[in-house]
């Protein structure tokens, strides 16, 4: 169910109301429905008095203050892939033929879940604190936002004991915070015959895990961990590649021994051209569970974008520029490291590898199969600057006079030519797009089109 109301008063005031109450049959009885209000209101100060008044902001031509709070709701916690997930709040009971009743496998049946009917709807709350102007009789209009995105009762697996001998059901327990702003400025304009007009945009959010609701945290290649974005890249730290320097060579024997920690299963396969991990703790050796920490995260920072247009007479002409100026993207598996064990190949970037000949290389030396982990763990070695700029969109396009149309009973004819994804620039591994900064090789790529087009509207 869905209602709405709007109110303006004066063209002053403005207020407006939504609710909504939505039912799922994933959630028990008492838990089904969610309420989800929301509320916004404007206020319009340049068509106050005091305003009007005032021949010194003639050159303000409008001005809005908007403030607006609301919830909506999201029943899709879980990831949906079996029953238990579908109605968590009811058991599963299978069957099953493992049950020993005297010394044959007998068929029988069993609980496979606990099940929870006390869970609920994710929520999400924002808050959103915004401001319009317009200038110079409205060529240029500036607009800017700040929000408090909190996504609330997110449903997770909290661990219990092992003696619960059951799948963990869901509980709603986590929360994750998005605080961002985004500004815009748009001028808009015409000179005789010629029109333009130009709109840019910057925005920034960041991320931020709240609570787990007493889950412990997520210490994998990905991190979720209260106090850093979801999700996070975790790993070592390194500190270049290891030359000959680095290493004792045993006279007799001629073993090299390196100066700088290694992990225990490393004794004896690590050797110059392989990636030197920081001690953290400074313990005398690498382990995962005393030398990783955050080293980035995919979410990106300062995302922007530029449109233009331009027309004259029959002519016309738009762009689009986007990009991001600041980001993490991490090179990974097939996409980056070669001769393992399925399938990888050699590429271009590996003619930059380390050797006693090249030792200012960028790729650590070629390992096979299973020495290949003192190269490829996940560290900052990997991680790469994935800020980008990119030519997104191009068009220009002709209208033909209409003089020329009556007689076939057109009432509008353009021809146009339009081309996507024609440049980027960027710093980033060249075989990644910089779009797509968390994969390990072997995404259908963004490609680059040429687009020619007619519209035609008859009489």
């Amino acid at each position: 169910m869905v209602r709405s109301c709007e109110l303006c008063y004066k063209e002053k005031y403005l207020l407006e109301f939504n609710f909504r109450y939505d039912g799922s049959s994933r959630y028990a009885p008492d838990e089904r429905y969610g309420a989800f209000p929301s509320a916004s209101a404007g206020w319009r100060f340049t068509q106050e008095n005091f305003f009007k008044n005032n021949s010194s902001m003639r050159w303000l031509n409008e001005g809005k203050l908007r403030v607006s709070y609301g919830d909506l709701g999201n029943q899709y916690g879980a990831d949906g892939t079996a029953y238990s997930e579908w109605y968590p709040y009811q058991q599963v009971v299978t069957g099953v033929s493992t049950m020993p009743i005297g010394n044959v496998q007998t068929r029988g049946l069993a609980q496979t879940n606990l099940a929870n009917p006390l869970l609920r709807w994710e929520k999400v709350n924002m808050l959103n604190l915004g401001v319009d102007f317009a200038f110079l009789n409205n060529r240029l209009s500036v607009t800017a936002d700040w929000f408090n995105k909190r996504t609330i009762d997110i449903q997770l697996k909290v661990p219990q004991p092992d003696v619960l001998g059951l799948e963990v059901p869901d509980q709603n327990a986590g929360n994750v915070s998005n605080k961002g702003w985004e500004i815009s400025l748009g001028w808009n304009d015409h000179i005789q015959d010629f029109t333009y007009g130009l709109t840019a945009q910057l925005s920034d959010v960041r991320n931020r895990v709240e609570d787990l609701g007493g889950a412990p945290p997520v210490l994998d290649n990905r991190i979720r961990q209260v106090g850093y974005p979801i999700d996070a890249f975790y790993g070592y730290r390194t500190d270049g590649l290891a030359q000959e320097a680095d290493f004792t060579k045993d006279a007799t024997t001629g073993a090299l021994t390196p100066k700088f920690a290694i992990f225990d299963a490393d004794l004896g396969k690590v050797a110059p051209g392989d990636l030197k991990y920081r001690d953290l703790n400074g313990d005398g050796k690498i382990t995962a569970d005393k030398d990783r920490e955050v080293i980035g995260n995919a979410f990106p920072r300062y995302t922007y974008s530029l449109r233009g247009n331009m027309g004259w007479k029959n002519i016309d002409f738009s762009f689009f520029l986007q990009g991001v100026g600041k980001g993490n993207g991490y090179v990974g598996s097939i996409g980056i490291h070669t001769f393992q064990a399925y399938g990888s190949y050699p590429q271009e970037v590996h003619r930059d590898h380390w050797t006693p000949e090249n030792t200012d290389a960028w790729y650590p030396r070629f390992t096979f199969l299973d020495t290949r982990n003192t190269t490829a763990r996940q560290s900052d070695y990997w991680l790469q600057n994935a800020a980008y700029l990119r030519l997104k969109n191009i068009q220009i396009g002709y209208t033909l006079p209409s003089r020329w149309l009556s007689k076939a009973r057109i009432q509008r004819l353009r021809a146009y030519v339009s081309a996507d994804n024609l440049l980027t620039k960027t710093k980033f591994f060249y075989a990644y797009d910089p779009e797509t900064v968390t994969t390990s090789g072997g995404e259908y790529p963004q490609i680059k089109t040429v687009v020619f087009g007619i519209n035609v509207n008859f009489k």
